[in-house]
């Protein structure tokens, strides 16, 4: 592949960025003396605390929430292993449409090819099972919070099936980001990965057993980019303003002072026995606080310096906020103004929550999915990340149902509420249901056939033109 034949540039890269992934680099200092810390993956696990922590859970915790479902072709040949049932039009409109469900290019492409014939997998399936169980030690919301931290902290999150006797995936187990280095090779791009906590003890797994989950990474061909590593100053000032005022209170709020004993020499025994006494008076955050009374003539003098503040709290956890797409007020949880958080929130879920999961599941469909037999009739996808968007979802349906075109009924089975009696005819305003739909059908014929969806207030102009007209 001509692409890749000049490849040693990238190994030398791939190689180096390995300092990304071990302990090599002293954070904080370089030859040329203080810089910015560089960062480094399992630094950055350790820094999984104080903000960074809470906008990470946030995050994680919400895509492990969102329903993972697994559908699959309507095959009427076939024999069923499995229970099944029916997705209503709108379901299977908003798999290919990405309205609301905002499905990954993934789901849209397998809804499109499969047509109407859609149906959710109702039973056990292993493609879900083994996601659920995952193995002896762990469950599936654990393994989907990990992988949502691994792709937080270090842009890359890597799974490692395990293989039954049916030679079908039985198990899946995290391989840490901070163990593991990616082989580039020149003619398949990438040709498996290292896992291990040293070179001792290193593993080389091929590329096929391993799925690898990342963030976009401009900068890098083979590591992803999580938002840690793009607030990692943020991050690095936060800890240390906690560490100055930790250092600070541990030393019970007292600042340092040098004690000078004038005519004493540095050499003297009388001024060593002094600092001992000094220490073992007053050192210590359990000690009373005495004061020590010498003959000598002392002079006591301040170090401590007034340190100006670089960098507030304030502008820190908004940095960290904006990094991580979780909204101050979600972090803060005591914003004054309601409204505008009930709003962020709605846009939070929106543009953070939603494109974890379409991430995740397009993952799922490209390397999970098709270790399974019969995967071409497969594949998974989240459902709504919120109930904002159920919300919209019932106010379309008030809208399709006041307009004739779902009937009460219809539009119940789409949110899964129980038919009534007298739901199964449309119903319009003015209770002239039959002109309504007649009108839809009319203008579809006009169209020459094509379908045109009108809201409800549009259904009665186009009914009152037709009245006139007759």
């Amino acid at each position: 592949m001509g692409l890749f034949a000049n490849l040693n540039p990238w190994r030398k890269q791939a190689s180096s960025t390995s300092n990304l992934f071990g302990a090599e680099v002293l954070p904080g200092y370089g030859s040329h003396g203080a810089k910015a810390r560089p960062f480094n993956a399992e630094m950055a696990l350790k820094e999984f605390r104080h903000w960074a922590y809470a906008a990470a859970m946030l995050n994680a915790n919400a895509v492990a929430n969102v329903p993972l479902r697994l559908y699959a072709r309507n095959r009427s040949t076939a024999t069923k292993l499995f229970g099944t049932r029916a997705l209503t039009p709108l379901a299977k409109a908003q798999m290919r449409e990405s309205m609301y469900r905002d499905s990954s290019a993934s789901v849209r492409r397998k809804a499109i090819e499969f047509g109407g014939d859609i149906v959710e997998v109702v039973e056990p399936h292993p493609v879900l099972e083994v996601l659920r169980t995952v193995n002896g030690w762990q469950n599936g919301y654990e393994l989907t919070l990990l992988r949502m931290f691994d792709l937080q902290i270090t842009g890359n999150s890597y799974m490692h099936p395990v293989y039954s006797g049916a030679n079908v995936p039985a198990e899946v187990w995290r391989m840490p980001p901070q163990w593991v280095k990616i082989i580039p090779d020149k003619d398949r791009f990438i040709r498996g990965y290292l896992f291990g906590a040293s070179t001792e003890v290193e593993k080389d797994f091929p590329a096929d057993e391993v799925d690898h989950f990342k963030l976009p990474n401009p900068k890098d061909l083979f590591y992803g980019m999580g938002w840690f590593e793009a607030a990692w100053d943020a991050i690095g000032l936060d800890n240390s303003k906690k560490t100055m005022d930790l250092a600070k209170f541990d030393n019970m709020a007292r600042p340092d002072y040098i004690i000078s004993v004038k005519g004493g020499k540095a050499n003297d025994k009388a001024v060593d026995v002094l600092e001992k006494k000094i220490n073992d008076t007053i050192k210590g955050s359990k000690n009373s606080g005495k004061f020590l009374a010498v003959g000598a003539e002392l002079d006591l003098k301040q170090l401590n310096e007034t340190v100006t503040e670089v960098g507030t709290p304030t502008r820190v956890i908004e940095e960290i906020s904006a990094a991580s797409r979780v909204p101050v007020a979600m972090l803060l949880s005591n914003d004054p103004n309601r409204a505008n958080s009930v709003t962020a929130r709605v846009g939070w879920y929106r543009d953070t929550i939603r494109p974890y999961c379409r991430l995740d599941e397009e993952k799922l469909n490209e390397r999970w999915v098709p270790r399974f037999e019969g995967s071409e009739d497969y594949f998974v996808a989240y459902d709504m990340v919120s109930f904002e968007d159920k919300e919209a979802l019932a106010k379309q349906l008030t809208g399709y149902v006041a307009g004739g075109i779902l009937t009460p009924n219809e539009a119940r089975a789409e949110i899964d509420y129980p038919r009534m009696d007298g739901g199964d005819d449309l119903v319009a305003h003015d209770g002239q249901a039959v002109a309504a739909v007649g009108a839809v059908h009319l203008l579809e014929i006009i169209d020459g056939g094509g379908h045109l969806w009108i809201d409800a207030q549009a259904g009665q102009r186009i009914l009152a033109d037709l009245l006139q007209l007759l």
